[in-house]
Formats: C-alpha cells, sequence, structure tokens
C-alpha cells in the first residue's frame, strides 16, 4: 500500500447539524443491532439493520467514506454466512476500495480476505490468492485469529492450495473445518 504520500481524508463534523448526528447515532445503532442479530443467527433481521445503517450513512456521510465501508463489509461477512455470494462479492469490492484507499490497514486487510473468502468459496482460488496478495499487509485466514495484520514473511500459506495464509498452525487448524472444501491443487 502506498498511504504513506497520501493524506487519509476524514469526514470530520465538529458542529454537525442535529439531523446528521442523529442520522449517525441512528446508523451506529443499526449495525450494532445487526451484528448482534447475526451472532445470534436471525440473518434476515440483521439484513435489514445492516441495510438501514449503510443506506443512513450513503445519504449522511457519502459512499467513500470509512464508516460506509464498515456497513459493506458487514453485509459482506453476512452474505458470506447466508451464502448469497455475488451480494457479499458487490459489498466487499467497494468496502476493499474504500478501506484500500483511507483506511487502516487492519480493516483493508480483513475486507481483503473477506473478499478472497468469497473466491474462495465459488471455486476460484486463483482469485482467492491474488486478493491476498494484493497488497503487503495480510489477515490470518482464520477468522476468529487475535491477531492484527501480517507481512507475508510472518506467515505460512496452505501446503495443498497455497491460496490462504495463516499465522500460526493453530489458526490454520481452526479454520480448517471451513477451509477443507474449497482446497484443491492450484495448477
Amino acid at each position: 500500500m502506498h498511504m504513506q504520500n497520501r493524506p487519509m481524508h476524514i469526514n470530520t463534523h465538529f458542529n454537525p447539524s442535529p439531523a446528521y448526528a442523529m442520522a449517525m447515532g441512528e446508523a451506529i445503532q443499526n449495525n450494532n443491532e445487526g451484528l448482534a442479530l447475526k451472532q445470534s443467527g436471525n440473518y434476515e433481521a440483521a439484513e435489514k439493520k445492516y441495510l438501514k445503517a449503510l443506506d443512513l450513512k450513503l445519504k449522511h456521510v457519502g459512499k467513500n467514506e470509512i464508516t460506509t465501508a464498515l456497513s459493506h463489509n458487514a453485509l459482506g461477512e453476512l452474505y458470506i454466512a447466508m451464502n448469497r455470494l455475488d451480494e457479499a462479492e458487490k459489498h466487499l469490492e467497494l468496502a476493499v476500495k474504500i478501506r484500500n484507499a483511507d483506511g487502516p490497514t487492519f480493516d483493508a486487510a480483513t475486507s481483503r480476505e473477506n473478499l478472497a473468502i468469497v473466491y474462495e468459496m465459488g471455486g476460484n482460488l486463483v482469485a482467492a490468492k491474488q486478493m491476498r496478495k494484493s497488497t503487503g499487509k495480510y489477515a490470518c485466514g482464520n477468522y476468529d485469529c487475535p491477531g492484527q495484520v501480517f507481512n507475508k514473511s510472518d506467515l505460512k500459506h496452505c501446503g495443498k492450495c497455497t491460496a490462504i495464509y495463516y499465522c500460526t498452525p493453530a489458526c490454520q487448524r481452526a479454520d480448517w473445518k471451513r477451509h477443507k472444501k474449497y482446497c484443491h491443487k492450484l495448477e
């Protein structure tokens, strides 16, 4: 990533209008409720909350803001869980675009890893590997990894497909139940 010479764009409102403050408060609440609903397995209700949050953010802060990327990423993760890969891909592509340009390194790596998982689930391990390698910073392939971002030299790839990277053997074992469905030798 070449962000060192580029100032980060932040949409800061020192004295936001009451309408803006209310809308952002409502968007945050919808995101938080969506996450709780997703974690409880109520995906349809979670989707409604995430879509409401996204709509509020698009209207009040714009399509290229970090907070909007958060909602796109949340929807992408939800659609992965729902196996709605086309919708997941659409939202994660937007999250990657925004986060690669202006986001924190960890957030960008997370969205890239999520998009790589969509490609992996769709049977395109080449695209998954390319997405993961698109910058010098990686997220571990284990969704529940306690780590943050890694350099490639800190990670080991899956010995069979070489398309996914893990920080430790423990993280690889933890993700194997999910990954083994998609893992095959790349030509």
